[in-house]
């Protein structure tokens, strides 16, 4: 297991927006977000942001590892997407950098707040994802398979008409 894996704390959240200041604060609109909404027209779901918290003790400020966001489907398998070159997993890596702000917060400061890295995975023009689908999103940090972390939710399509007579 990876030192990097073994010792972060992650949180996901899934929101209706999500967008990251200058100053590295994160706003947020209709966090806490479980089913997504379809658009029939477009075959896509409703705009949505994977917002994905890592915190990690103060040793590992400066250290650069990958993060990983892929989507599971109901089996737990990797989610298929049309992309350019036919069906493809919907899955991304980056490197990330844990950074804490001593000269600005002090070494007693930064050693007691630790590494604190946020991630933004907006999807503003929706997913094409199959309606009534139920898919999970998965982090892993520092290319370790045995630790990872999940975000469960489904898309749905729009409520039913009205009745009449």
């Amino acid at each position: 297991m990876s030192r990097i894996a073994e010792t972060a704390t992650v949180s996901l959240a899934l929101a209706d927006y999500a967008s990251t200041d200058i100053s590295g604060k994160t706003h947020i609109i209709g966090q806490g977000v479980a089913v997504i909404g379809w658009n029939p027209e477009m075959g896509v779901t409703s705009r949505f942001a994977l917002i994905i918290d890592v915190r990690l003790p103060i040793e590992f400020s400066g250290a650069e590892f990958p993060l990983e966001i892929a989507l599971l489907d109901e089996a737990g398998e990797l989610a298929l997407v049309p992309g350019p070159s036919g069906m493809q997993p919907l899955r991304v890596a980056q490197v990330v950098q844990g950074v804490a702000d001593i000269p600005r917060l002090g070494q007693k400061v930064a050693d007691h707040t630790g590494v604190h890295i946020n991630v933004i995975f907006d999807l503003g023009t929706g997913v094409p994802l199959a309606l009534h689908g139920l898919y999970t999103w998965r982090v892993q940090l520092d290319g370790d398979e045995s630790r990872q972390w999940l975000h469960n939710f489904a898309v749905t399509g729009p409520p039913p008409g009205p009745v009449f007579g």
